[in-house]
């Protein structure tokens, strides 16, 4: 079969990533660029050395290209109407994270997928690297016995400035902050592998960002039933952790090592190198991937439209996403413990009622329309 026709909208820092993996990827024929500053595609075509139609508008793209595929790489308050337009134009649609700002605008965009009969996707590239695998497998086949706790951490760090650009920092068009924006990679992956907790408690802050409406800093509890998952996450860490941790019954794994103790006489602990053996050679039987990051999920979702796979990472995996963060946010700002799912009328589900319930810890004193560089460095 010919390699899917795809159209990239949004050249910015992440539409960079996605495009520079698509480069990799025989499955796809990258066939157009559009960006409302057309200078940002054309530096984005000339970096990938193809001579390419490049439009400031995704309207005039759609009557202009067949595409088989839209991917989409704009800012969270444009992922709604960007994606029931790519739908609405016959197309397979990927979006990046966070898939919209509210749990309300997730449920359109599904229905949607669904009504067109296309396929709906939404970047969770942390699901496809090794670290995270390895912490599937390590859960499906129960190895270590019974989960007793496990620690979550979605810890960046980001100069003030990074606020600069207009959308960023507000509640309005970004969403949120570090956890609409940062932290909703692992908490992808908290639901991929243990599913939605029963319920949550949460508190947030704004530490070091004053030109930031919203959230710096998040600190919560999941509650699963049998165990609880703590959870924090932050733009002031400088040692840049991310990942999930499972303590379990013989054995603590955060998919990379095994762990592993057993009690002495007395009550005190020694290390216990034979278990943790086994549990690294279980480890190292686990099959490689070809691929990591977002060429590994493009490549997943060729394979989904052509019906060669079983989709990971779908619309309604994006929309659990929001359905978490939507209640971490009702639990912070309430001060209360938030079971889950909410309700679909819950004013924490929709983006007006939402907006209007957040606490300002700024006001935005730079806003800025375009940033110089395309390039994420860490």
């Amino acid at each position: 079969m010919s390699a899917l026709k795809i159209a990239l909208i949004g050249c910015g820092a992440i539409g960079r990533v996605q495009a520079l993996a698509l480069r990799t990827l025989p499955e796809y024929e990258l066939t157009a660029l559009c960006n409302r500053h057309l200078d940002k595609a054309q530096q984005l075509a000339a970096e990938l050395q193809l001579d390419l139609p490049l439009y400031t508008d995704p309207a005039t793209l759609l009557r202009n290209e067949q595409c088989d595929v839209l991917t989409i790489c704009l800012p969270p308050e444009q992922h709604h109407d960007a994606v029931l337009q790519a739908l609405h134009a016959g197309c397979h649609v990927m979006v990046e994270k966070p898939m919209a700002l509210s749990v309300a605008q997730c449920q359109n965009m599904v229905q949607a997928a669904v009504q067109s009969r296309k396929y709906l996707g939404v970047i969770c590239q942390n699901r496809w690297n090794a670290r995270s695998r390895n912490l599937k497998a390590w859960v499906d086949s129960r190895q270590g016995g019974a989960i007793t706790a496990g620690q979550l951490r979605s810890l960046w760090w980001r100069d003030g400035n990074y606020y600069d650009l207009a959308w960023r920092g507000t509640w309005e068009r970004e969403g949120g902050g570090c956890l609409m924006s940062h932290a909703v990679h692992q908490l992808d992956l908290l639901l991929w592998v243990l599913g939605l907790p029963q319920a949550v408690t949460a508190q947030m802050r704004n530490i070091a960002h004053d030109n930031s409406e919203c959230e710096d800093y998040v600190s919560a509890d999941f509650d699963y039933g049998r165990f609880n998952v703590s959870f924090i996450c932050s733009l002031v860490h400088h040692q840049e952790e991310q990942g999930l941790i499972l303590d379990c019954q013989q054995a603590s794994f955060d998919g990379i090592d095994v762990h592993c103790l057993r009690g002495m006489p007395n009550g005190y602990p020694q290390l216990n190198p034979e278990a943790a053996m086994e549990f690294r050679a279980w480890l190292q039987r686990l099959p490689p991937a070809p691929y990591s990051g977002h060429a590994a999920q493009l490549e997943h979702f060729a394979q989904v439209i052509l019906g060669r796979a079983i989709p990971c990472g779908s619309g309604s995996e994006g929309l659990a996403a929001l359905m978490l963060i939507a209640g971490l946010y009702k639990a912070a700002v309430t001060h209360a413990r938030v079971t889950l799912p909410l309700a679909s009328d819950d004013p924490f589900c929709h983006h007006a009622t939402r907006v209007s319930l957040m606490p300002h810890f700024h006001e935005k004193k730079v806003s800025l329309e375009t940033m110089p560089s395309l390039q994420i460095t860490l």
